[in-house]
């Protein structure tokens, strides 16, 4: 079976047959545009990179959809959360989220912010510039930072982020340095290989 519009889709490779059928009966029903969530699939991704990651916590990056049911389900499955916003932040905790399953991962953030998210008692943030590192010390004491470093290579995503966030990886071990000396946790290096990623 393939979608009707202009890309090629094969839908079974998504859904089975039958699944497909009530989507589409749900979807005759409604006004657009509207957009249907599988969560069993969320489930099995989650599954999937938890058991190829063994090692590593996975934090989701709640901006790619901040709806409830996601949130919660991924909160009883043990993920932690990437949040980029106060209206994020809030959100997540509203849902029984515990800060310390958080962190804050915009690079590109106000003083007042970081202190608001300080207070709700997030001790975790990504910094990739001098500026935001001392405005982190400044209004989160003693927290953990990690540094968003530029990735190479990225050109086979569809929205590649390096060139918009990120810092070259002699200013990352700086950076790290400079977090000790300001009384920061330096807690380690992170990256972005660029959204809807085509080929690892």
């Amino acid at each position: 079976m393939r979608s009707s519009s202009s890309m090629s889709i094969n839908v079974e490779d998504y859904y089975s047959a039958e699944t497909f059928k009530k989507m589409k009966a749900f979807a005759d029903k409604q006004e657009t545009p509207f957009v249907v969530i599988d969560t069993a699939i969320i489930s099995k991704a989650y599954d999937d990179l938890r058991a190829g990651f063994d090692f590593a916590k996975v934090y989701y990056a709640v901006k790619a959809n901040p709806a409830v049911e996601v949130i919660n389900l991924l909160k009883d499955k043990g993920s932690s959360f990437d949040i980029a916003s106060i209206y994020e932040l809030d959100k997540v905790l509203s849902c029984g989220v515990g800060p310390e399953r958080m962190s804050y991962g915009n690079t590109i953030k106000k003083s007042k912010d970081i202190r608001y998210f300080y207070e709700k008692g997030v001790r975790l943030f990504a910094t990739d510039s001098e500026a935001d590192l001392r405005n982190i010390a400044k209004a989160a004491p003693g927290s953990k930072v990690y540094v968003r470093i530029l990735t190479e290579g990225s050109t086979t995503a569809d929205w590649p982020l390096s060139r918009k966030f990120g810092c070259q990886t002699d200013m990352a071990m700086d950076l790290l340095i400079l977090a000790r000396d300001l009384g920061l946790v330096p807690y380690g290096i992170s990256f972005h290989v660029g959204s809807q990623q085509r080929d690892i």
